[in-house]
């Protein structure tokens, strides 16, 4: 085997390795980033972060939703349309059918619900 060989080997078997480092490492320092393609997974991926948010503040809604920004959300470019219905109310004393958060849709006529139980209904 010659010199060449021998070091394109050494440096494969070395260079796998250090990739699969370099992403693990990057995926655990940087979200996730969400893009929802529906109506409902917009809402609901809000809710999600809401529910996180409520987790760590003793279950507390957020008094606005740009609270939730960066360490629960990510993505800003549908949140700005997304209206906080309950800013700052506990989560777990209200019904579970009380609406937390409301998006419209005006280009389809459709408006979608979060619920405190964080399930989503679109309806018109």
């Amino acid at each position: 085997m010659t010199a060449r060989a021998h070091s394109l080997i050494r440096y494969s078997v070395w260079s796998v390795p250090l990739l699969l480092l370099i992403a693990i490492i990057w995926r655990h320092n940087h979200p996730v980033i969400i893009r929802p393609k529906n109506h409902l997974t917009q809402i609901t991926v809000v809710g999600v972060a809401l529910k996180l948010y409520a987790d760590d503040n003793q279950g507390l809604l957020p008094q606005r939703l740009a609270d939730v920004m960066p360490d629960y959300l990510t993505e800003r470019e549908f949140l700005d349309q997304v209206e906080l219905v309950a800013p700052g109310a506990k989560l777990l004393e209200l019904a579970p059918a009380t609406v937390i958060a409301r998006r419209p849709f005006p280009e389809d006529h459709l408006v979608t619900e979060l619920h405190a139980d964080l399930h989503a209904v679109t309806h018109r």
